[in-house]
């Protein structure tokens, strides 16, 4: 099933992932995903919870923000 998570790299052969790091991704409900490197987003725990990514600073919010300054 596809959804947002919050995952945190257990191994990684790219530069910009190291092992450890939390990441927000599309890669669905699920205890392990692959990923090419393209799509997964750092986060940075030390500036908010990583709970928000999927809740206030998520997609759905910023559409619902946007949709209020548009035609609210």
């Amino acid at each position: 099933m596809d959804g947002g998570t919050v995952a945190r790299v257990v191994r990684s052969r790219r530069a910009e992932f190291a092992e450890g790091d939390i990441v927000l991704s599309h890669s669905g409900w699920q205890s392990f995903a692959l990923s090419v490197g393209v799509g997964p987003r750092k986060l940075d725990p030390v500036a908010a919870p990583v709970t928000t990514a999927l809740g206030v600073l998520c997609m759905p919010c910023f559409t619902a923000y946007a949709g209020l300054l548009t035609i609210g």
